[in-house]
């Protein structure tokens, strides 16, 4: 009974964890996006913190993807008219 219920606070707490750096990610792709460059550039900062996350957050593949949603937006319309 204590061993289950210590594997399910674990879990429990690994996902919030999970979902904090998630968080982290995407403010940081935010700041990125926000710079005044028409195509904003990574620092070597912004490659430093990548690279620390990546060590930490084991799905990071899923929120490293940089797009702004005027660009989702326009590829959604091009996906329609060649339908």
């Amino acid at each position: 009974m204590v061993r289950s219920l210590l594997s399910f606070c674990l879990r429990f707490f690994k996902s919030r964890i999970q979902l904090q750096l998630e968080i982290v990610c995407l403010r940081k792709q935010l700041d990125i996006l926000t710079r005044t460059s028409p195509r904003p550039r990574l620092r070597p900062s912004d490659r430093f913190f990548f690279s620390v996350l990546t060590n930490i957050f084991t799905s990071w593949k899923s929120s490293l993807l940089i797009i702004k949603p005027e660009t989702v937006v326009r590829w959604h319309q091009q996906g329609f008219t060649l339908y």
